[in-house]
């Protein structure tokens, strides 16, 4: 989410795939999804060998316009697929429901929209303040004992806010990025699959990120260490079990006039992004590694 000029419009279409087979029990202790799974059904190992993965795949749309020097807003529309991927084969009869249950599928859909806005408390040469907030709709399709339906959306409406504070260098092109963000979600009640209604309470999250960027001319390269924290998901008086602590790496590359937009308005400014992200260690955290390509342009 980069700040643009006032009166300038910024357009991108960003696609992402996330998959994951395995997570962090503690540290660098890793336990497949397979064993999880089971852990939670109350069955041995032995009963059933095979795998379970997960892979996501994402269209994000996002537009923007820049209001006036301090204030930027925009609206993101994610569209989703959700797949798993089952080879898994009985060895004990007492482990046929799972597999019946565990078995490949997949759901695709729009996902929970964003409408956010992004405030520029103070610009210098040197520094660069931002306060951010962005509102989450809960229009994806959510279902946490159907497992022929995999879930698209969180269930619940949230609220974050981010504050991004980038330090630039006179005597060269990089700049380094901290940034801090934080979601609330909001409890909502939904019905299971036999259509009895239930409380659903969202973990809160919590992230901060420090990244360093460098320019060549048109290409912009850039990395950093994220530390993501989840709170666990509480449906009802049961907890899903599902929060976490986790570190995670990323990269990306730009390519195109961006920098352009610090001068002036040229015609035909346009991006183009690739970034790379992966789980290195944390605790009870899905090992995903994600990769995605972005195009932008502003008019």
């Amino acid at each position: 989410m980069s700040f643009i000029p006032p009166n300038v419009f910024y357009f991108s279409l960003e696609s992402e795939t996330v998959s994951h087979s395995h997570r962090f029990k503690t540290g660098l202790d890793r336990e497949s999804i397979l064993s999880l799974e089971l852990e939670k059904a109350d069955l041995e190992s032995s009963t059933v060998t095979g795998d379970i993965s997960y892979v996501e795949s994402i269209q994000k749309f996002q537009l923007k316009y820049g209001l006036n020097q301090a204030f930027n807003f925009g609206i993101t529309i994610p569209m989703i697929k959700k797949e798993r991927i089952s080879n898994l084969d009985v060895v004990d009869s007492t482990a046929n429901t799972f597999v019946s249950s565990n078995s490949s599928g997949s759901s695709e859909g729009m996902g929970d929209f964003e409408l956010w806005s992004i405030w520029r408390l103070y610009y210098t040469d040197e520094f660069d303040f931002q306060l951010g907030l962005i509102l989450e709709g809960s229009n994806g399709a959510y279902s946490y004992n159907d497992l022929d339906s995999l879930s698209l959306g969180d269930g619940t409406e949230n609220i974050s806010g981010f504050l991004r504070w980038y330090i630039y260098s006179k005597t060269s092109t990089l700049h380094g990025i901290i940034e801090a963000n934080g979601k609330l979600s909001n409890e909502t009640t939904i019905s299971d699959s036999n259509n009895d209604e239930v409380a659903l309470a969202r973990g809160n999250k919590s992230e901060i990120s420090i990244s360093l960027a460098g320019n060549i001319d048109r290409i912009q390269i850039g990395g950093g260490i994220l530390l993501d924290s989840k709170a666990s998901t509480r449906i009802g008086d049961s907890s899903l079990e599902d929060g976490y602590m986790g570190y995670l790496i990323k990269s990306y590359i730009n390519y195109g006039n961006l920098m352009l937009l610090e001068s002036g308005k040229p015609d035909h400014l346009w991006e183009v992004q690739l970034d790379l992200e992966t789980v290195i260690f944390g605790d009870n955290i899905p090992i995903e590694t994600k990769i995605g390509v972005k195009g932008s342009y502003f008019f």
